[in-house]
Parts: structure tokens; sequence; C-alpha cells
């Protein structure tokens, strides 16, 4: 059955595929980095930023002229975010601080105290004093730099796509080339923010900066020999990123494989490809979305599931690491999918305001 055509298919199986990655990566912390793969996983937040940083561009392009005043539509914006984010990022934080609270022993409120800033998504902020689910980072980090990209856009339309966001993600890139070997590490912090931060900053600008490439490349009818070249880039493209991220932790070279990353997603969105027709399936738009609650679900059963088993041999724990992170992310993504299809019609506001006279 085909999908949704607004849904880009190619798309929503390479997050679901990133997604494992991140998953298998972070089994370093259930058996040890001698006994994992994909050491180099975490390069594969990478993806994401470039994605969000496109589709956060589509969406501005679709807006039109401003109504309102430039604050409030930034503002909107980031709480349109938030929300989308929401029914997953409650539910998960309930899961991950229950996992840790059990697997640490600490203090309910003392856990709660210094975590609330992940469900509120501002630990990026600076708000850190410890986490219950490490891969919440990235949302942070994409929603303080949503926050400084949105207006930019808005404000200087033409100016900050083509010129003041590209210059600017170059510049941060080249400063991270200059004194860190890795923009990885997100929780470095690097005396005035995170790592993560500038990380976000300037990979959702390169993934801007792709978005009037992408849209010149799809007026182009290109020929099938065009179209079996273009394919075939595409496909090598992912697969030297898949092997970088299997054979080498972060590295210098992790500054040219972002350009392989924005050269294989410029043609993914494209999609002038000779497999078009293949990624249509709906299947993959529920890989899509069920590669968001995967990415939520895993980490912290990755910190804590020796604890709960200790006398369980590495290939077992890996067993039950793998099973309880899907099975969790399944359960996830139904409750979700209840809530947003039931919850509107609870009405719960009708509780606490009047309505209109």
């Amino acid at each position: 059955m085909a999908s949704r055509k607004n849904r880009n298919g190619k798309i929503d199986f390479l997050k679901f595929l990133f997604a494992v990655i991140v998953l298998i990566h972070h089994s370093r912390y259930v058996v040890g980095d001698d006994k994992s793969l994909f050491l180099g996983g975490s390069f594969a937040v990478e993806f994401y930023f470039l994605v969000s940083g496109y589709l956060m561009m589509a969406s501005i392009q679709k807006m039109g002229q401003r109504t309102k005043s430039l604050g409030a539509e930034t503002g909107e914006f980031l709480l349109k975010k938030y929300k989308s984010f929401c029914p997953e990022i409650l539910i998960t934080y309930v899961i991950a601080f229950a996992v840790t609270y059990l697997g640490t022993k600490t203090k309910f409120f003392t856990l709660l105290s210094t975590t609330f800033s992940e469900l509120l998504l501002i630990n990026m902020t600076g708000i850190w004093a410890k986490s219950v689910n490490g891969a919440i980072w990235y949302l942070s980090s994409m929603l303080i730099a949503m926050a400084i990209l949105f207006p930019l856009l808005r404000k200087f339309g033409d100016t900050a796509l083509y010129v003041i966001i590209p210059v600017g993600s170059v510049l941060l890139l080249g400063w991270f080339c200059g004194n860190v070997k890795s923009p990885r590490n997100p929780t470095e912090w690097m005396g005035w923010t995170y790592k993560g931060n500038i990380r976000a900053l300037a990979e959702l600008g390169i993934g801007i900066t792709m978005y009037p490439i992408v849209e010149k490349m799809k007026k182009i009818n290109f020929s099938i020999f065009g179209r079996i070249l273009l394919t075939a880039v595409e496909y090598i493209c992912y697969a030297q990123l898949i092997h970088y991220m299997f054979t080498s932790t972060a590295t210098r070279k992790d500054f040219f494989y972002l350009l392989v990353y924005a050269i294989a997603l410029i043609l993914s969105f494209s999609q002038k490809g000779i497999d078009t027709a293949v990624f249509r399936w709906r299947f993959f738009s529920w890989l899509g979305r069920f590669s968001f609650p995967l990415y939520l679900c895993h980490h912290f059963y990755s910190k804590h599931i020796r604890g709960f088993f200790p006398k369980y041999s590495d290939r077992r724990l890996l067993a039950v690491y793998y099973g309880v992170s899907v099975v969790t992310a399944l359960v996830v993504m139904g409750l979700c999918g209840l809530i947003r299809k039931y919850g509107s019609k609870l009405n719960l506001k009708r509780l606490f305001v009047r309505p209109a006279a």
C-alpha cells in the first residue's frame, strides 16, 4: 500500500536505520567497547540534525508573510515543535525515571529535582545535573538552535538562507576543527555552552542550506542514465557513512563525512533516483514514525540493565537489552497514537477553564 504523498519513504527508512545504529552503538554501556559494534555510531545524530534543518526550512517556505511579531511567531513555532514531541517525551521520561530510580537507588525527590530539565527539554542550556535519558540532549540542542535560526530566516529571508547561515555554519565547523578533534561528545562544556548546542547550530544550518539545492534538483528532468548515476552516488555515500561509523570512533574525518551526509541527503530529498517507487510503501512511513520512540527508549536501559541482571552472560544481556528496548518503543508508539487520536476528544481544558460567554 502506498504511503501519503507528502512523506518521503526513503527518509523515513533512513530515520529508522540510523536509530538502529544508535541503539547498537549504546550497547557499549551493556557489554563494553570490546564486544560492541558501531563504536562510531554517535555520528548517526548528524543525520537527524541535517534532516531537521532541511525540514524546518521547508516549513518556513510554506508560511508566507508574517502576520504576527517575530518574537510571537518564533515562540509559536518552538511551542508547536515541543508539543509534537510531548507524548513521547512525557512517557519516556516516566519510564527512564523509573529505570534510573530502581537502578541507582537515588532518592526520589533528588532524582526529580536534578532531571526535571530533561522533561522540559531545557537541559542543554546548562541546567543539567543528572540525566535519566541521555538521548534527550539532541532534542534540547535542536530547539535551542532553532530558537536562533528561525527568527534569522524570518527576519532576513534570502540573506539568511544564502549568506548568514551557510557562512556561519562553516565558521562554526571551522572553529570546531581548529579547537577539538570532533563535534561529538555533546555534553562537553565549552566555557559558555555545551558542545552539542554548537554542533546543532552548525549542522541545522547545513540542513537549511541544502533546501534551495534540493528545490533546484527537483526541477531538473534527468535521463535514465542520470537517475541511475544519482542513485549510485547516493548509495555509495550512505555505504561509506555506515562503514565509517562501523570502523571508526570520533576523528577529524567527521568534518569530511558531514559533506558526504549533505550530498546523500540532497539526493534523497530530491527523489530523482530510480528507486523512488520502492519507498512509497506505507511500511516505510511506519518505520519512520517508529524511529523516534526507538531512539528515545533504549539509552536508559543500556546504562542500568546489567545491574538488573548481574548473572546474565553478555550475549543474553544484549538480547534482553535489544528486546526490551524494541518492546518499550512499540508500547510508547501505541500509547502516543491513542493519545493523539483520542486526547482532543477528552477536552480536559473544561475542568480548569470556563467557556467564553
